[in-house]
């Protein structure tokens, strides 16, 4: 107890947080990979939303700058793209966990 207050993070609980974490993460990706298409607008603003850390008000600028459409639509668009990317991860994900509900009930 005395080595997890001294040097945090080092007890046997906290490495399988960790890998859980890290498993989760890999999961998300691969139903995410198979899920919505490499050239996807929508993955396009995922990634720079959930990966680079931007705000939707940063994404909706980009959007301005490379396509001319004015703030207030692209950020509509930024909206749009993540309420389809929610739903779309949410059934993708229980699609999922359902198959391997079934590979681990065989």
């Amino acid at each position: 107890r005395s080595r997890e207050l001294v040097i945090p993070g080092t007890s046997a609980s906290s490495i399988i947080a960790l890998a859980k974490e890290s498993d989760d993460a890999a999961f998300v990706e691969t139903v995410m990979s198979k899920a919505i298409k490499r050239d996807s607008p929508i993955r396009s603003v995922a990634i720079k939303r959930y990966c680079d850390r931007k705000c939707p008000q940063d994404i909706a600028r980009m959007i301005e700058r490379e396509t001319g459409a004015d703030v207030q639509a692209s950020r509509k668009r930024v909206i749009w793209c993540e309420e389809i990317l929610e739903e779309e991860m949410f059934y993708a994900i229980k699609r999922e966990m359902e198959k391997e509900f079934l590979q681990m009930a065989a």
